[in-house]
């Protein structure tokens, strides 16, 4: 759950937008410092991880490598394409993978899931526009590597998915990028400052 997030710069409009958000936006969104993320060079990466990488992720494309620093700590991130398909994956500070995902389309999410999500957006936002979308396939207790492996590549709509979603939404007038993460039926989970979709394009 490979994440883009935006980092407020500090001018005075930026300044009072986060004032709002720390006092009257939801609990899930007030207690979120905005996320850092940066490329790092394979060698930076934490040993588990790569091992993880040159033992499982066959046959991919594009490897790019990131550190990622929010309230909750740090976290590290690769992206790769493969089959077609544009793939992410969360990892802990020790390596340890935390979800492995791709980035997906309206049409990719069942119906219903998908009206629940625009409902919960339409009670966040007073207009909303959805920018990205990822699906994401978190490890979960009992659960092997290579299980989750095969999910995540096989595209399997299973109860323990997730869904991130980037989206710019207007508060007080304001607009700014937020990611929301939702349930496999389109619940909302947490909802936070988000990088802009496209930040990837300006890393070095």
């Amino acid at each position: 759950m490979i994440m883009k997030y935006i980092v407020f710069g500090m001018t005075k409009s930026s300044f009072f937008f986060l004032a709002f958000l720390l006092c009257y936006a939801t609990p899930a969104v007030s207690q979120y410092k905005p996320e850092r993320e940066h490329r790092i060079r394979p060698s930076q990466f934490p040993e588990l991880g790569i091992q993880f990488i040159e033992n499982s992720l066959k046959d991919v494309r594009k490897l790019k490598y990131y550190r990622e620093t929010d309230s909750s700590g740090i976290r590290f991130g690769i992206r790769f394409r493969k089959d077609r398909l544009h793939y992410l994956a969360c990892f802990d500070e020790e390596g340890n993978i935390i979800y492995l995902g791709f980035i997906i389309k309206k049409v990719d999410i069942p119906g219903e899931a998908f009206s629940n999500m625009k409902a919960s957006l339409a009670r966040q936002f007073s207009r909303f526009r959805i920018r990205s979308m990822e699906q994401q396939y978190v490890l979960t207790p009992g659960e092997t590597l290579e299980q989750l492996i095969h999910d995540a590549f096989q595209n399997l709509l299973l109860p323990a998915i997730r869904y991130r979603v980037v989206v710019r939404g207007r508060i007080n007038r304001h607009f700014r990028d937020f990611a929301a993460q939702f349930d496999y039926e389109g619940r909302l989970i947490e909802i936070h400052p988000a990088l802009p979709v496209n930040y990837d394009h300006v890393l070095y």
